[in-house]
């Protein structure tokens, strides 16, 4: 599984996640394209995934939990 990040806006967009296990992945997404995010966890426990979006000047913050067994 992973995330998609899908920008039909009309700026392009910079990303920011935090795996919460001291990795983390950053880039930008131009007009129109579609990038999935996938990340493996070693370890198993409860992550609190945080994303940062950036566009046209406006930041965004998602976070969510996911347990990995």
């Amino acid at each position: 599984h992973g995330i998609l990040l899908d920008d039909d806006l009309v700026y392009g967009l910079d990303y920011e996640a935090d795996w919460q296990d001291g990795n983390k992945d950053a880039g930008i997404i131009k007009i129109g394209e579609k990038r999935t995010l996938s990340h493996n966890w070693t370890k198993a426990g409860e992550y609190l995934i945080q994303f940062k979006i950036t566009t046209n000047g406006e930041e965004k913050n998602y976070q969510f939990l996911i347990s990995i067994f």
